[in-house]
């Protein structure tokens, strides 16, 4: 998520190296640093965030976002069917989910903004109650453990004045809507377990009016046409984050193409306001040639992740600004208009389709786990760019050094605290430093061994299995450098046992 963060550009910034070169619009992603106060102690930081509560209760466990979530159970896959009018910004809906118990489950906690009309619970009643974000089910008898389950809900209402904070990731315009935000969206518009350690499949039915077009995350499938209702069809068929799962509604001029990305043929799907105004002198077809630099983008990345995560790739360029610079939606990411501008900035492009790796595949165990997500996906935009060179990634990297305030380093890499310290500087940029001084200790030919196997996993993980990982590949100790890059909370001095002689 290039998110949290206002976007400063810096345009010819020359590093010098071994051998100089320059770096036009080198993007640096800053905001304020953020000071926790009353922060767990590092050693306090929790290595497993999720209740053991079998039976189920409300929230998952995670400190950081306490009531998301629920315990005793997975969902291994959605299936949502919307009706969205973009005048009214009215929102009808039904989801299936399949949920696998993991223990004897007695209830069943999910979370959803909208009014719920009908509950069931494997195709028979189930008693419900709805308070808040918490919709619970008590069902009639405890779950078999290891058994899946069918939960279907019905749910209406007006996607104005979301609470709970939900209305920071629903952008809307007359005509328009537009739903996506990190670490929360999915409870805006279907029932979820809302947290990145219970990744799905989904699939997503929006019908909407037929002047409008209905734009959400995965491979495209089908649009069917009626008289005045159209149905818009996607499926997401590799486990992912309830977050990358986004729904965009308005007039939209869409790019459909087959397109290679490290020799694997995807589908190409792409969309952007009709409204050009958003994007600058280019307009509509100027934002559209901008999202098709995700290919080359793309296809740079499988060089040193491997084979490129979903089946499609494109993006969302909505004619609304979000109070975030972009999200990494599943296959299609979300841009603010703002990205588009100018020329469009391909650094944003890079870190938000690396996050298909990072966030989207590997997803978190924790929140407390962020850089595993933000460090690695700002190292793969700015350390290996394309044309970047050793030198040139060694040079950035003591640049960024010297340029921190003591401020920057006074929340640990492993427990930066709660949003919108998740989101910080630090996190970004502080993380992707982490990871260079990785590299500078185990030298190029283990680090990128690493990076590749790292890469390959899929579910939830944390930064105490990155680290763990990067020693099992690393000819050098890595405790004493780690310790101080993710654990410390003053400011690093560099030293070759910290990876920046």
């Amino acid at each position: 998520m290039a998110a949290k963060r206002a976007y400063v550009w810096v345009a010819g910034v020359t590093l010098v190296a071994v051998a100089a070169i320059a770096v036009g619009a080198v993007m640096l992603f800053r905001s304020e640093w953020f000071r926790m106060e009353n922060r767990p102690a590092p050693d306090e930081s929790p290595t497993t965030v999720w209740s053991e509560d079998a039976s189920g209760v409300d929230g998952i466990g995670d400190p950081y976002t306490p009531e998301a979530g629920g315990t005793g159970y997975q969902v291994t896959h959605y299936d949502i069917s919307v009706e969205v009018d973009p005048v009214s910004h009215f929102i009808w809906g039904t989801t299936v989910l399949t949920v696998e118990a993991l223990g004897p489950l007695e209830e069943l906690h999910l979370d959803l903004a909208q009014s719920v009309t009908t509950v069931t619970f494997d195709g028979g009643d189930v008693d419900f109650t709805h308070n808040g974000l918490d919709l619970r089910l008590t069902l009639p008898q405890p779950a078999t453990p290891y058994q899946e389950y069918r939960v279907s809900v019905e749910y209406n209402g007006e996607l104005e004045d979301m609470p709970y904070g939900l209305d920071q990731g629903v952008y809307l315009r007359v005509g328009e809507v537009l739903i996506a935000e990190e670490p929360h969206s999915c409870a805006v518009w279907f029932p979820c377990n809302d947290h990145p350690s219970d990744p799905a499949t989904y699939s997503i039915k929006a019908t909407v009016p037929h002047d409008v077009e209905a734009i959400s995350a995965g491979t495209w499938v089908d649009t069917q046409y009626g008289e005045s209702w159209d149905l818009w069809i996607y499926a997401i068929d590799a486990p992912t984050v309830t977050y990358a799962v986004p729904l965009a509604v308005g007039q939209y001029t869409i790019d459909k193409d087959t397109v290679e990305i490290g020799g694997k043929s995807v589908q190409y799907f792409a969309a952007a306001s009709d409204n050009g105004a958003s994007f600058g002198s280019d307009g509509t077809e100027g934002a559209l040639a901008y999202l098709r630099r995700s290919i080359a983008a793309a296809d740079h990345l499988t060089t040193y992740l491997g084979e490129y995560p979903p089946n499609t790739l494109g993006g969302i360029l909505p004619p609304m600004s979000t109070s975030w610079g972009a999200l990494e939606t599943w296959g299609r990411p979300v841009y603010d208009p703002s990205c588009a501008r100018d020329g469009g900035w391909d650094e944003v492009l890079a870190h938000e389709i690396s996050h298909f790796w990072f966030g989207d595949t590997i997803t978190l165990a924790g929140w407390h786990d962020i850089v595993i997500n933000e460090g690695m996906a700002t190292y793969m935009e700015e350390y290996l760019a394309p044309g970047m060179t050793k030198a040139a990634a060694d040079a950035w990297f003591y640049e960024q050094i010297a340029d921190t305030s003591p401020g920057f380093w006074a929340a640990p890499l492993s427990d930066p605290g709660p949003d919108p310290a998740t989101f910080s500087g630090h996190v970004y940029d502080g993380g992707a430093m982490a990871i260079h001084a990785t590299r500078q200790l185990m030298g190029d030919d283990a680090f990128f061994e690493f990076l590749r196997a790292w890469a390959a996993q899929t579910g939830p993980h944390s930064l105490d299995e990155w680290r763990t990982m990067a020693q099992d590949y690393s000819p050098v100790d890595l405790a004493y450098a780690h310790a101080i890059w993710f654990d410390g909370t003053t400011r690093l001095t560099c030293s070759p046992e910290v990876g920046c002689p």
